[in-house]
């Protein structure tokens, strides 16, 4: 996503200098991919759009007052907006037709939320206390100290007063103020960061191309301390967090890598091996369905207010039973670790990725289901899985 966008950038840049109609087909063909890929493409395209209409407009009324032959502004610009709705809508307008909303699951009842993801304490307060840069409890999601400090460089490009640095600080300072209020996890503002980071790098090669060899000496030292922080940070995640260390160098399978490290493997291969190939299953509490070989309904990452939601349509056993029915569900798995009763407390930011809360109305119901309509056919520490009675 990221070189698409920034491939759009570039082309779109010699499409201005040039007038190829080419670099403009390719611009408008990237950032169309790029909003087919994520959502996160669209801060993006909310301040790149409106300043390529501003671009294209003022270097029309330019050549017009120069006495040059200005081509309609509107031209060029229509026919990159049909490009990208050709490639980049497809999703949207099927999101749209299915559930009301072209950004489903959000701007929908019971939406996950990924705003003040970390904390409460608000984006700036975050950004200001270091969480992006380093945060103990979502360790993979920390961008060290190269990027914020390039990015703390980047307005010092101002200085050299050409389109493209313009363009590109402010295609990145927008996002970034926006995202930062937001406060979503530090992955998503990637768009914003990289722009920022690749302005800081360029003020840093000017650095460095007219400084002192003792200058120099220290800017090396202090690049190669930040970049065995960073390679200390993801050894640690590599050994600590995922244990990967065995699978890599070959001693172990990808089975028993999973089989050690993911509680999930072992309900998995008994549905494997004891349900038919036609089995579909509920899951609940549990959204990690990669490995998972059947059919399956299950929410994803911050979906548990909307499998809650689900859950509580539901009054009598009787109600759900014909539901089940309807979606030709054979059996229901629980992730019980996951699966929550009551009031929505989290004992860690993680835990509102996967965590399933749901009323005692709506456990009540499930509970006596399972009692008068499913048998358990499979149970260990963390999982339990019931076959339904027709």
């Amino acid at each position: 996503m990221i070189a698409f966008v920034l491939l759009s950038f570039l082309r779109w840049q010699r499409f201005l200098d040039d007038g190829n109609s080419s670099d403009l087909v390719v611009a408008a063909l990237a950032l169309g991919v790029a909003l087919s890929s994520k959502y996160t493409a669209l801060p993006w395209a909310a301040v790149f759009v409106p300043l390529a209409f501003w671009r294209q407009w003022s270097g029309a009324r330019l050549r017009r007052a120069s006495g040059g032959a200005a081509e309609p502004r509107t031209t060029p610009l229509l026919t990159a907006a049909f490009i990208v709705a050709a490639t980049g809508s497809f999703f949207y307008i099927r999101n749209f037709i299915w559930t009301g909303s072209p950004l489903a699951p959000f701007f929908l009842p019971d939406s996950p939320a990924i705003a003040d993801y970390r904390s409460t304490l608000g984006g700036w307060a975050e950004l200001a206390r270091g969480y992006d840069i380093f945060h103990p409890a979502i360790v993979d999601d920390a961008l060290g100290i190269l990027m914020p400090a390039l990015v703390l460089l980047s307005p010092l490009a101002l200085f050299w007063r050409n389109r493209r640095i313009v363009d590109l600080f402010v295609l990145g300072a927008v996002q970034f103020i926006g995202l930062v209020t937001l406060a979503p996890t530090s992955r998503l503002m990637m768009l914003a960061l990289v722009p920022l980071a690749l302005l800081g790098g360029f003020v840093t090669v000017r650095v460095w191309e007219n400084s002192s060899r003792a200058i120099r000496a220290a800017l090396a030292a202090a690049a190669g301390a930040a970049l065995l922080g960073h390679l200390v940070l993801i050894a640690f995640i590599f050994i600590a967090r995922w244990s990967v260390i065995p699978y890599l160098i070959g001693i172990e399978s990808e089975t028993a890598y999973l089989e050690r490290t993911r509680d999930f493997m072992k309900p998995y291969e008994w549905i494997e091996e004891h349900t038919p190939e036609n089995a579909k299953l509920l899951l609940l509490a549990e959204n990690r369905t990669y490995y998972l070989d059947r059919r399956a309904l299950a929410g994803g990452n911050l979906d548990g207010p909307r499998v809650a939601a689900y859950l509580s349509r539901f009054r009598t056993p009787d109600e759900f039973a014909r539901e089940m029915q309807q979606q030709g569900v054979t059996h229901i798995l629980i992730h019980k670790p996951w699966y929550r009763a009551g009031r929505a407390e989290f004992q860690s930011m993680v835990e509102k990725e996967f965590v399933l809360v749901v009323t005692p109305e709506a456990d009540a119901m499930l509970r006596a289901f399972l009692g008068t309509r499913a048998r358990r056919v499979f149970e260990d520490p963390s999982y339990a899985i019931y076959e339904l009675r027709r």
